[in-house]
């Protein structure tokens, strides 16, 4: 009774984007804010069956866990240095997520860290962009070309339609105007006996 009068205090819980067979993509602590009980909130977090979302303790940007690998209690994964945690009876290495990954679908790499040395920071993976984008792909020019602004095409390639340089003799010799019909078209031909 207590508890709705005054509110419940938000279970805060470590907010995981992606977890690697021996890293986990740690964006940062977040807060759900729930009517449900802590202790109901804490079990639906340990099965991984929480669906709600999630308020980010250093922006307040609520993210959904659908974008999420996990979310998990405060007091169960244990940051024993910089770049590493104990969770669930393992070490693991921490890759930082930065904000702009929050909310990424795709999957993320970890790469060093130039700011923390023996520190890994999450990235967007673009393998499957780079796959497309080849140098050798046949798409892709090697060389650019680049014309006077008056010209179209290049000297070697042939022109898909004939240059119009004399007007046809049909143009010359047809006549159109109104026909004794009242429509326009071609006249008849003259006779000139």
């Amino acid at each position: 009774m207590l508890g709705r009068l005054f509110g419940r205090k938000p279970l805060r819980c470590w907010v995981i984007k992606q977890i690697d067979t021996d890293i986990l993509h740690l964006c940062d602590t977040g807060s759900i804010d729930s009517r449900e009980s802590p202790q109901h909130l804490k079990a639906m977090l340990e099965a991984g069956r929480y669906g709600g979302d999630v308020r980010m303790d250093t922006t307040g940007q609520l993210i959904s866990t659908q974008t999420l690998a996990r979310l998990v209690p405060l007091d169960e994964l244990t940051l024993t240095d910089n770049h590493h945690a104990e969770w669930q009876g393992q070490r693991w290495s921490i890759s930082q997520v930065p904000q702009r990954c929050w909310t990424y679908n795709g999957m993320l790499t970890a790469e060093p860290d130039p700011h923390r040395p023996g520190g890994f920071i999450s990235n967007e993976d673009v393998t499957p962009i780079r796959r497309v984008a080849r140098n050798d792909s046949p798409q892709i020019r090697r060389t650019a070309v680049f014309r006077p602004e008056n010209r179209l095409e290049d000297e070697h390639s042939s022109p898909t339609i004939p240059p119009v340089n004399e007007p046809s003799t049909k143009r010359q010799t047809a006549r159109k105007g109104w026909r004794d019909d009242g429509s326009w078209g071609l006249l008849p031909p003259e006779d000139n006996d």
